[in-house]
């Protein structure tokens, strides 16, 4: 409890760790974990040492304990891809609250991989730094909260992505393959747009939940590599140039170009279904 502290590289493990209070928690050695842990709102944990994020350390379940973060609760993790996945390893379960935070942070230059098995959904999700970070292919990424890229670039490791947070910031992305999928399935509005470099790549986008999912911001050109695919009940807007390389348009709710240019760039045929009539499907 209380604000910034340390464990010890003299501990070598802990069965359960609760980490509480406020402030930064830093991890000294690598610990082995017999039971649970549980992150409080308000707390840090720094899964490397005071001597910064070069310094990672890692943290291993046996197996028998769930790793839990709650909504207010921050994990930054700067393991590099070279060691594994740049998560606490082997826990039964991973519950991350959607208002908790999950950061990448390993430093510019050191490219990191991303951890999808087990079922987990992180809450908020952010890279850091200049760098690579990729998908483990296991399965695809949940994101339930808002995402930023930053300066990253994501290799999606033939996986999909599906997001459910306000703000998307996907920058520096290629999609691996034609068949890749994004999902904005909020019961909201969503903001998808690329604040490093102002070419936003998407692939197949799937528009689900409810709400206004805006592409672009100002200065964006968007790409979609994929299909489009809006459900009933969403609408999509966009004032910004978009060039659709898919071959499938299927608009069952509505989509409003507000300004800009929507170009069907594909080489094969494409099959449009341009919506209901609707003074906004224009």
């Amino acid at each position: 409890i209380g604000a910034d502290w340390s464990i010890s590289s003299n501990l070598s493990g802990f069965n359960h760790l609760v980490l509480a209070g406020t402030g930064n928690k830093y991890t000294q050695g690598n610990l082995q974990i017999t039971g649970n842990v549980v992150v409080k709102s308000g707390v840090y944990l720094r899964m490397y040492s005071t001597a910064g994020v070069d310094q990672f350390r890692t943290m291993t379940s046996d197996g028998t304990g769930d790793f839990i973060a709650e909504a207010g609760a921050r994990v930054l993790n700067s393991r590099p891809a070279t060691d594994g996945p740049a998560i606490p390893e082997g826990f039964r379960s991973y519950q991350l609250d959607v208002a908790s935070i999950y950061y990448m942070v390993g430093p510019a230059g050191v490219h990191q991989t991303i951890y999808t098995d087990k079922g987990i959904e992180y809450g908020i999700l952010y890279f850091r730094y200049a760098k690579n970070v990729t998908s483990d292919g296991i399965a695809d990424l949940v994101v339930r909260g808002d995402f930023e890229g930053d300066a990253s670039t994501y290799f999606d490791g033939g996986r999909n992505m599906v997001f459910s947070g306000s703000n998307i910031f996907l920058t520096g992305y290629t999609p691996s393959s034609f068949g890749i999928t994004l999902t904005l399935d909020r019961n909201g509005n969503q903001y998808i747009r690329d604040n490093v470099d102002n070419q936003l790549v998407m692939p197949t986008l799937i528009v689900t939940g409810s709400g206004i999912k805006t592409i672009g911001d100002t200065n964006d050109t968007g790409t979609i590599t994929g299909d489009m695919n809006i459900h009933t009940g969403t609408s999509v807007t966009t004032a910004r140039n978009i060039n659709f390389n898919g071959t499938q348009w299927q608009n069952e709710g509505v989509y409003t170009q507000t300004a800009g240019t929507l170009l069907f760039n594909s080489a094969s045929d494409v099959t449009i279904k341009a919506g209901a009539a609707n003074v906004a499907n224009y």
